[in-house]
């Protein structure tokens, strides 16, 4: 952690009465959707999530990083390979099938351009493709499954420690929150407990101020 200890403290302070004061505003809606069985359920597994992401999950390491340098090798191979062309560009994949190549067109996205979606090339794969057009179509899919999976495995190697990875388990988009929560360190607190300002679209509940 390189934030100050004294600022850690704060956001620990608000980290810990969020869920009181969300509580609070969302019970009674939660209770009259006949959602607080689901909640206590998610409540009651809180713990077992603390505990599998302290734990981790054990990670065949040799083998993570030889899958790791086989997607590289495709990446880095296809990239030279179309030294002019950027792979991930949808717009230039499309100029290159439909256009140069004269593919037929069998999707459209919604706004009316040719689609180059995974699903859109495999269904021309399934069409009469010349050898020329086959073999593009084929990389442009190779690339977008080799750099996709190196996204992956970086992903479990940013959070893996001796041998384990340790992931985290909120189905919650928190990273935004905690930051708006540091940049609120010097928002009026006239009750301690209660007069938090959340975040520009979390309001405090009725009878809070």
């Amino acid at each position: 952690i390189n934030e100050p200890f004294d600022k850690v403290i704060r956001y620990n302070q608000l980290d810990s009465i969020t869920p009181l004061l969300l509580m609070e505003k969302f019970h009674p809606e939660l209770k009259r959707q006949g959602l607080l069985p689901i909640f206590n359920f998610v409540c009651d597994m809180i713990p077992i999530f603390a505990e599998m992401e302290q734990l981790g999950t054990q990670i065949n390491m040799p083998k993570l990083l030889q899958l790791k340098q086989e997607n590289e090798i495709k990446v880095n191979h296809l990239e030279n390979k179309y030294i002019k062309l950027n792979l991930n560009s949808g717009q230039q994949v499309g100029e290159i099938i439909y256009g140069l190549l004269g593919c037929q067109v069998v999707e459209k996205t919604k706004g009316g351009a040719p689609s180059t979606s995974k699903d859109t090339l495999n269904a021309l794969l399934s069409t009469n493709l010349t050898e020329k057009q086959e073999i593009f179509v084929n990389d442009v899919l190779t690339n977008r499954k080799a750099a996709k999976t190196l996204d992956h495995l970086n992903e479990i190697l940013e959070y893996t420690h001796n041998g384990r990875a340790h992931t985290t388990y909120n189905l919650a988009n928190s990273k935004t929150m905690h930051e708006k929560m540091f940049n609120y360190e010097q928002e009026r607190i006239k009750n301690p407990i209660y007069k938090i300002i959340l975040a520009e679209h979390i309001t405090l509940a009725d009878g809070w101020d």
